[in-house]
């Protein structure tokens, strides 16, 4: 696919045939007219021609709007026509839609130089795709400059080939060209490029633009480098990182002020032809074009210029370029003319073989022009009221036509991808090349200048030197043979005397990938996963704990595994349930499982092992490290203590209390255990009687849990004098210590006596006091004897 440099005007097409016979080659000549024409759409400002398809823009539409128009070739009739209408979907005034078009395939990209999303005719471009069944043109992104702003006009050029579109913004102040790339269906920017370093000023770097594969130019008319706006053109070229580097700077040898070299410029395998509308060679501003080559060592180097062989003064020559194999078209507006030039296969001399024009008048003819295959597309925008018009001119020369496909979908891709071969084996592929042409192909010497290197070979080449009638193919094998494991890629070129595709450069890749081996891996649940130890850690007697054993085979041929643990047994509390490895076969990246458990029946530490054989052949058996440790059941412990020292001695003495007076103590109970403990009620079973008694009592039938305590009131409030014990119980589910029982002690005295009713008192004092201790007791004991009578007659 060619195409050239683009802005453009666009309309809808009506076609007409009108037969013309112009000299030579370009014979068959159709003109074609947008169905909704308008003055001033300058319809044909920008083509783009891919096969049986064609774009038309007219960047003038719809009140300068813009829009673009689809055109197909009928395969059986060649007629031509419209196909579908394309505008903006977001259209804006004076956007100018359609300013530049490039077509390859089913992709057709469209620059909108003056659409504002980033600033004032910062510029955008437009990516549409045709669904090959239907036929239907649908957006399928809208690019912006990553630094677009106000002024740029991006869009004002762009090329497309594949998947690869060059984007110019030439009044982004010295210019830039920006490359983006498509990977799915979603385009990014992938590098921004500049003109080379001491370049200043208002150079027009993307005037032009054009790219081929991987390799781009372009033009910058105001470059001041040999003079003023003398021009220049830039070749870049995509390493094997994705990256473009500047190749080489362009510049006419002759180059004079104002020659505007670069306005326009197109590159054909190792070609390149660069306009120069404004050089005074033949007069002033009557324009010529520069064909550069490039040599063996890489470096391109200037051919003869190209001069109309009518030139004069003003004739633009140069406006426009397109170049295909050993054909080269330069258009010149001002004098409504297209220059066909062929060059010789034998010298490489460019000699000027036929003047291409119109059969009507049409201003501004071959202000653009394309070409592919056999058809040349050229358009006059300013035809009629500026309405605009687009030619399309069919070569009458038979030509050859080189088309390669291999045996590896997409086969039209030119890239033989191998995939995985496993190392010391081979892989083999067919490539075939046809004739679609209607003259016969003539075949060089295949990979002889671009020869393929092991892993990579040519074998069965029934291709080399051969002549294809049309129609016709040939086939040759590629074998990819890698000695290793690791990513392999080449290319080779298959030359021919196709005037536009010549040679043709298959790209070759493939992976080498390690011979077919089981791999076993081992993991488990208990981090570290893949360390080949479980360590179950503190697990309580009489309980289990459970880890899973994953078993993974990571190779690329089956693993076969063994009866695990029959070498190495496991012993308890070791255990292996629920295995579903052994003896099974695993595909590659699958895996089984087993569960492993520990279940001590005792305190202690305990360590095992097992294996698990395979036919790894260099793991043939993997053991598995097991170790854990057995706790105590968790149990109770109640502990109780109180307020007067010894605190744990399960005794509470009071002392002396005088008699209506009270005294307390706290008792409190605590858990020293390691599971919850249970209280029962308090005191229920072996009660308390006065003058003892249990106040603010938080514990009874609480549970309390490993450390916690609760505690309550022990109160003695004497009303009579004398000595007083008792006791009460503390139930709980402590196993040995199910009741814990706490004793108390008391003296009641008389009010004011400090030495338990006796001291220095007098002899009469003394005298009394002893009387009412006698009495005190005697009415006690017959008090209890009164009880003990009537507890017997209740009996």
């Amino acid at each position: 696919m060619n195409n050239k440099w683009l802005p453009v005007f666009s309309l809808a097409i009506a076609i007409l045939i009108l037969p013309l016979t112009v000299n030579a080659d370009f014979a068959d000549e159709v003109i074609i007219s947008a169905f909704d024409r308008d003055n001033g759409d300058a319809f044909g400002n920008s083509v783009s021609i891919d096969g049986d398809t064609a774009v038309i823009g007219a960047y003038d539409d719809n009140n300068r709007t813009g829009s673009a128009y689809v055109y197909t070739r009928d395969p059986v009739t060649g007629d031509w026509g419209l196909q579908q209408k394309l505008t903006s979907p977001d259209p804006g005034g004076f956007d100018r839609f359609g300013g530049s078009v490039s077509l390859s395939g089913d992709t057709v990209v469209i620059g909108v130089e003056r659409d504002d999303d980033n600033g004032d005719e910062s510029g955008s471009a437009y990516i549409f795709v045709r669904n090959p069944a239907t036929g239907v043109w649908a957006e399928q992104q809208k690019l912006l400059a990553s630094d677009g702003t106000f002024g740029d006009h991006f869009g004002s050029s762009v090329s497309l080939s594949g998947d690869t579109v060059i984007i110019a913004a030439h009044l982004n102040w010295s210019g830039t060209a920006y490359i983006f790339e498509r990977v799915g269906t979603v385009w990014g920017e992938k590098q921004i490029l500049l003109p080379s370093a001491g370049s200043v000023g208002f150079n027009a770097f993307g005037s032009s633009v054009f790219i081929e594969g991987d390799r781009a130019i372009v033009g910058a008319s105001g470059e001041d480098i040999t003079a003023t706006d003398s021009g220049a053109a830039y070749i870049f070229v995509r390493d094997g990182t994705g990256n473009w580097n500047l190749e080489k700077k362009l510049l006419a040898s002759d180059g004079a002020n104002g020659d505007a070299f670069g306005v326009s410029v197109s590159i054909n395998g190792d070609t390149a032809i660069v306009g120069a509308a404004l050089d005074d060679g033949q007069g002033l501003s009557s324009g010529s074009a520069y064909v550069f080559v490039r040599d063996g060592t890489g470096d391109w180097i200037e051919q003869p210029k190209l001069l109309a062989s009518d030139g004069t003064a003003s004739d633009h020559f140069g406006q426009s370029v397109v170049l295909t194999g050993g054909t080269a078209v330069v258009g010149a507006n001002r004098v409504r003319a297209a220059y066909v030039f062929v060059r010789d296969p034998g010298t490489g001399a460019w000699t000027e073989d036929q003047i291409v024009k119109a059969s009507v008048v049409a201003g501004d003819y071959a202000f653009s022009m394309s070409i592919s295959g056999n058809a040349l597309i050229i358009g006059a925008p300013s035809a009629g009221f500026v309405e605009g018009l687009a030619f399309i001119f069919t070569s009458s020369v038979p030509t050859p036509d080189i088309t390669v496909t291999d045996s590896v979908a997409p086969i039209t891709d030119l890239t033989v991808a191998f995939g995985d071969i496993t190392e010391m084996t081979s892989a083999d592929q067919t490539v075939t090349v046809t004739n679609d042409g209607n003259a016969d192909l003539i075949l060089g010497n295949i990979a002889q200048t671009n020869p393929l290197a092991p892993p990579f070979s040519i074998l069965n080449d029934n291709c080399s030197a051969q002549t294809l009638t049309p129609a016709a193919n040939c086939s040759l094998s590629l074998r990819f043979s890698p000695p290793s494991t690791g990513a392999f890629s080449n290319s080779f070129d298959i030359p021919s005397d196709d005037p536009d595709e010549n040679p043709v450069t298959v790209n070759v890749d493939g992976t080498g990938i390690g011979l077919a081996v089981p791999d076993i891996t081992v993991t488990d649940t208990a981090a570290p996963v893949d360390d080949l130890a479980i360590a179950f850690g503190n697990v309580t007697q009489a309980t289990t704990s459970d880890e899973t054993v994953t078993i993974t085979n990571d190779g690329n041929a089956d693993l076969t595994i063994g009866n695990i643990g029959a070498l190495d047994v496991l012993v308890a509390p070791f255990s292996i349930l629920n295995d579903t490895c052994s003896t099974q076969i695993l595909v590659p990246a699958a895996s089984c499982t087993l569960t492993v458990r520990f279940e001590p029946t005792a305190v202690g530490t305990f360590n095992d092992s097992f294996d698990i054989p395979s036919d790894d052949a260099d793991e043939a058996s993997v053991t598995v490290n097991l170790s854990g440790t057995g706790t105590a059941i968790p149990v109770p412990d109640i502990t109780v203590t109180d307020s007067v020292a010894p605190a744990g001695d399960l005794q509470v003495p009071f002392g002396n209390v005088t008699e209506g007076a009270a005294s307390n103590k706290i008792v409190t109970i605590a858990n020293d255990g390691t599971a919850d403990l249970t209280l029962g009620q308090i005191a229920q079973a072996n009660p308390l009687a006065a003058p003892f008694s249990i106040l603010n009592d938080t514990c009874s039938t609480q549970t309390l849990t490993p450390a916690a305590s609760c505690t309550l009131t022990v109160r003695f409030a004497p009303t009579v004098i004398g000595i007083f014990n008792d006791s009460f119980d503390i139930p709980s589910d402590d196993p040995d210590e199910g009741s814990v029982t706490v004793n108390l002690s008391a003296t009641g005295v008389v009010v004011g006596d400090d030495d338990g009713g006796f001291g220095s008192a007098g002899p009469l004092e003394l005298l009394f006091g002893l009387l009412g201790l006698v009495f005190a007791f005697a009415a006690r004991n017959n008090l209890a004897k009164r009880h003990g009578r009537r507890a017997a007659r209740a009996q």
